[in-house]
């Protein structure tokens, strides 16, 4: 099918009937075209807008989109041809495409602008929330997927290998791992499409991936699909077909044992079936430049090998997690208090233990960078009193004054005095007292009974940015404590007594459950505060050989 969608001059995408959602969807990205190119002058210094924001929208010259509007683009992005893997074919490598809805003509590149902007905005986030989440799972990516689109469509054209090369064996070598890379990236930007047959997940960037190789690399020959072999044989072959080519374990990082469907895989093998709200760490960013570099090392260093689906590697044990965060109350940060703290005032890095706390919750970036800038501290600020007050505005409506539930708010709040008041002296005092909390509760309480939404707005937009990161983030991941009073984030499933490690080749740590011996199972990849940019090198650890099942 690669083949037949490369050939077409044009490819017109039928999407279904015209209904008041698409039109409502087609007049938003038109409202939204003047905002695009403010974006694009404005986002290297800092792009800060929230998607609610009314002077962005003044600055712009065009009215500020409202939630129903919002929910409409939404739902219009819903719609399943959006979210079926196959389709990716059909835009990524078409010569030109045109989308089709009832008796309306769209060009895809206003949809591409549009994505883009959105994604990078790091606006997707609240707007899914915001907006309308009905029939999509949290922390689906609706709106970028016309920009994941574009970013294949770029790969393909932009795959080569080097035209010299010291001898046979090295040319074989670089143009396996060349090929086998960007399989692996078709796979990861396409983790969250739907698949009628669990193998069609595989079958279909294998399609793109053999059609553009034939031209480029005509040595490689990729699995050919075949529907009698089962689906767990399926992954667990282009998994290892990956691992061994690439000679790095980047792969592993889109293992998420909280969401896996297909029964008998080993647990280093992704589940490609099934949906990962989990944003994978490894993979992040910008252009060919990745945020994290937790062991940067040579593939000779890694001795990789699979054998009767059992990988062995080396790796460094760093850690021991003794604790991991609880989800009591809805949106409440009490759980994070506590864990804070637990620790030192002082964290490993010099740096303070509040510190270590918001930047791990968001793994420390922005989307761009990483460390994530310190303005993001103050969004956090806001966030925490944000989530504090909404823990007790039930029950203020039910008292009718902020008074009768200041033992309740001072109460629910324990802790953060202590956290506010051990900030070193040069830094801002980031995380609110108990006080500030009772103040800013009187000042929304009231905001809200005089029905002043836009100073509400205001209030949020302030967090808006940490909010973002968060909710793309986090997902179901946990924080953790180590032995050692490390902070980190982790999957969800992990457990008091998994351990941290560290691979060569890797961007990120990962956790691991020890079954027997030196055999282990993969619960997943990490976030390791203090521990993202090269610093297990300074610890003088050795490398140990490991096997994972």
């Amino acid at each position: 099918m690669g083949k037949i969608f490369a050939k077409a001059s044009t490819v017109i995408t039928w999407l279904g009937v015209e209904d008041t959602n698409s039109q409502l969807a087609f007049a938003v990205m038109r409202q939204l075209e003047p905002i695009v190119p403010l974006w694009e002058v404005e986002r290297g210094k800092g792009f800060n807008y929230a998607y609610n924001d009314r002077a962005l929208f003044r600055k712009a010259g065009v009215p500020m989109v409202k939630d129903e509007e919002w929910g409409a683009l939404l739902s219009f992005f819903e719609r399943h041809y959006f979210h079926r893997c196959k389709i990716v074919q059909e835009i990524s490598l078409a010569r030109g495409a045109v989308l089709m809805c009832g008796n309306h003509f769209e060009d895809w590149g206003r949809l591409i602008d549009v994505s883009k902007f959105l994604l990078e905005s790091t606006w997707i986030p609240m707007l899914e929330v915001v907006g309308k989440p009905s029939s999509v799972g949290p922390f689906w990516p609706t709106l970028a997927v016309p920009a994941i689109f574009s970013d294949i469509g770029t790969w393909c054209t932009r795959l080569h290998t080097d035209s010299v090369f010291e001898s046979e064996a090295a040319r074989s070598k670089i143009q396996a791992n060349e090929a086998y890379s960007f399989l692996e990236a078709l796979l990861q930007k396409t983790r969250y499409f739907d698949a009628t047959d669990p193998r069609d997940a595989i079958f279909a960037m294998l399609s793109i991936a053999s059609h553009v190789c034939e031209s480029k690399i005509p040595e490689i020959l990729f699995m050919k699909p075949n529907y009698f072999v089962p689906a767990q044989n399926v992954f667990v072959h282009i998994s290892r077909e990956i691992l061994i080519n690439t000679r790095r374990i980047s792969l592993l990082s889109m293992v998420d044992r909280d969401q896996c469907e297909t029964p008998g895989l080993p647990s280093w093998v992704p589940d490609f079936n099934a949906f990962s709200p989990a944003m994978a760490l490894n993979f992040l960013s910008t252009g060919s430049h990745k945020l994290y570099n937790a062991f940067e090392d040579t593939p000779n260093s890694l001795h990789l090998s699979i054998t009767d689906k059992v990988m062995h590697l080396n790796g460094i044990l760093l850690d021991t997690i003794t604790e991991i965060e609880t989800r009591d109350r809805s949106h409440s940060p009490n759980s994070w208090v506590k864990m804070c703290l637990n620790l030192p005032g002082t964290y490993v890095n010099g740096k303070s233990r509040v510190d270590a706390l918001w930047r791990t919750t968001i793994a420390d970036q922005n989307g761009t960078k990483s460390p994530a800038p310190t303005t993001l501290g103050f969004a956090f600020r806001q966030y925490i009193l944000m989530t504090s007050v909404e823990l007790v505005l039930d029950e203020i409506e039910k008292f009718g004054n902020v008074g009768g539930v200041r033992t309740e708010i001072l109460h629910e709040c324990s802790g953060y005095d202590e956290l506010a008041q051990d900030q070193p002296d040069d830094e801002f005092h980031l995380f609110p007292t108990r006080q500030n909390i009772v103040e800013f509760t009187t000042s929304l309480f009231a905001f809200r009974r005089a029905g002043a939404e836009e100073q509400i707005n205001s209030m949020e937009q302030k967090a808006h940015v940490y909010m973002a990161l968060l909710s793309a983030i986090k997902g179901k991941r946990k924080l953790f404590r180590t032995k050692n009073n490390l902070l980190g984030l982790g999957p969800g499933s992990m457990s008091a007594g998994d351990s941290v490690w560290f691979f060569p080749t890797s961007n990120t740590p990962f956790v691991l459950r020890c079954v027997e011996a030196s055999t282990h199972e993969l619960v997943g990849e990490a976030y390791l505060h203090g521990y993202m940019h090269g610093e297990i090198k300074e610890q003088g650890l050795t490398l140990q050989r490991v096997s994972i099942c």
